[in-house]
């Protein structure tokens, strides 16, 4: 339901946010309406999955480039925990892996257990 800028986003998305794609359709809804705020309520949220979550924060939250003021409400206290979560990730820098094209020969499982063991984690 929308009433005068609020969105009662399981009614476009349903109780469980599951993917990624969810957060285009609210976007498109948003643009539509053209609003100078939107509220986004969530009460009648039961489970959004990380992803969901990732991708609704930086449409709306992250860098809000669009001039609409966004309010989120009513978010449970695990879905809230984890788009703290998400908050508290966006800008750590990946790690990366070296890879190597040595290639490594061992002769026997505890030569390979050994070599396993030395490595960090």
């Amino acid at each position: 339901m929308i009433q005068d800028n609020i969105i009662d986003i399981s009614l476009f998305a349903g109780s469980d946010l599951k993917s990624r794609a969810t957060v285009s359709k609210i976007i498109a809804i948003v643009d539509q309406r053209y609003e100078k705020s939107v509220v986004f309520d969530f009460s009648n949220v039961k489970f959004a999955t990380r992803s969901f979550l990732d991708e609704f924060y930086n449409a709306f939250l992250k860098n809000n480039d669009s001039g609409v003021i966004v309010e989120v409400i009513n978010l449970s206290e695990n879905i809230a925990s984890l788009l703290e979560s998400v908050k508290s990730t966006q800008n750590k820098s990946k790690s990366h892996f070296a890879l190597s094209n040595k290639v490594l020969r061992f002769s026997s499982v505890s030569e390979v257990n050994k070599y396993l063991s030395t490595l960090s984690m």
